[in-house]
């Protein structure tokens, strides 16, 4: 009795809620939850509660399997999920990316290697190399687009390429430790007057409206843009295809 009477003090000091739970025996059940608790976010602060039935007894009810507490594991456990679905995507984002180093070196090597045989390619005919880069130790700059359509054309056939890449290399050696921006400027003086060059954009367009007509798109000739790579390339062996696009 005098543990009872502890209790109910202690149950009538708190505002409390009354909740009717039905058992299956129909014995009304009354839950009676401390206001203080009531408001309270935390999950583990629901543990227990009193329960009176209406013979007065009073017991415990154990409330672990709170719809709070599960919702706390059921978001730990996607929490792990989602930690482990970012761990493997990082995983396989280190393996592509060094799978792009081994064909990106792998590239690299096989154009120094395509390089370092132009010249020897060149001299497999003396006589016929010989005559053939002396004509293009003649060509003059070009002045005109017709010009360079026509050095586009004659690019198309490998033997002239390689005469013309031995030809306009010694502008700026094969070491490969030249600045490859300063041979870029002499060997653009080599092969254009200034005055086409300045007829000349990437793209064609020009900025300035005083300018009905378009330039003279250079994007599309591929061969001389191919030839002046690796001509400067060889000069400088840090030259990239980018470089040469930008300049």
């Amino acid at each position: 009795m005098a543990e009872n009477n502890i209790i109910n003090n202690i149950i009538d000091t708190e505002p409390t809620k009354n909740v009717e739970i039905n058992q299956s025996d129909n014995i009304p059940i009354s839950v009676q939850i401390p206001q203080n608790l009531q408001d309270s976010e935390t999950a583990v602060e629901f543990i227990n509660a009193t329960i009176i039935n209406k013979d007065n007894g009073i017991s415990t009810l154990s409330l672990n399997n709170s719809p709070k507490l599960l919702d706390v594991v059921e978001i730990e456990e996607k929490l792990d999920t989602i930690n482990s679905n970012l761990e493997n995507l990082n995983n396989h984002i280190h393996r592509e990316i060094s799978a792009l180093h081994v064909k990106f070196d792998k590239l690299i090597d096989l154009l120094i290697k395509n390089q370092s045989n132009i010249i020897e390619k060149s001299e497999n005919d003396p006589l016929k190399n010989e005559n053939l880069e002396r004509d293009i130790q003649q060509i003059k700059p070009l002045a005109i687009e017709s010009d360079i359509n026509n050095l586009e054309k004659k690019l198309c056939n490998e033997e002239f390429k390689l005469a013309f890449i031995k030809v306009m290399s010694e502008i700026g050696g094969t070491t490969g430790q030249k600045d490859g921006n300063k041979i870029s400027y002499l060997l653009m003086d080599r092969l254009f007057e200034r005055q086409l060059l300045t007829q000349c954009s990437w793209t064609g367009s020009t900025k300035k409206k005083e300018e009905k007509n378009n330039k003279i798109a250079f994007f599309k000739y591929n061969q001389i843009i191919e030839a002046i790579y690796k001509i400067i390339h060889l000069a400088d062996l840090r030259y990239t295809i980018d470089d040469n696009i930008a300049f």
